[in-house]
């Protein structure tokens, strides 16, 4: 795995998003986006430049198991909306992160993880109770090789 393009501490603004709740394996969320998305298209949040999507992790895998970790499927939402059953509206608050750009494939997403931590410890800082999350900057589906850019974000006090 190629190590981060750039790990950096930001300071980040509030941003108003709306997700999908889900609760499972990594792996399993793609169902929630695809509520999401659908969504997202039908109500004008559809443009990847300021509609960006991410996942929230609720939980840390390692003290609640791989699959019941609570996570959201998230959209930047740029505009005001009202919630519906599946979609709810939340507030990343501003604040400190420790912010992690990687080109990676589904199967290095630990490992960057992995790197995130070591960085953070090896600087002193001291991560946040507040819900660590990724921001993913392409379709890796689109990718020549398939792959993820994506923003670890990690807030930090």
């Amino acid at each position: 795995m190629k190590k981060a393009k750039r790990i950096r501490v930001l300071e980040l603004r509030k941003i108003t998003l709306a997700k999908v709740e889900y609760q499972g394996s990594f792996q399993g969320i793609g169902a929630a986006y695809g509520k999401l998305m659908q969504w997202a298209r039908s109500n004008g949040f559809s443009n990847p430049k300021t509609n960006k999507t991410l996942t929230i992790y609720h939980d840390d895998p390692n003290v609640v198991g791989m699959y019941n970790v609570r996570q959201s499927a998230c959209i930047i939402a740029n505009k005001p909306f009202e919630p519906t059953n599946e979609i709810k509206k939340t507030e990343l608050n501003a604040g400190k992160c420790v912010v992690g750009r990687y080109e990676i494939s589904f199967f290095e997403f630990k490992e960057a993880w992995l790197e995130m931590f070591d960085w953070i410890h090896k600087n002193n800082l001291k991560v946040s109770k507040k819900d660590a999350f990724e921001v993913y900057q392409n379709n890796s589906n689109t990718h020549p090789l398939k792959k993820t850019i994506i923003d670890i974000c990690i807030p930090i006090e």
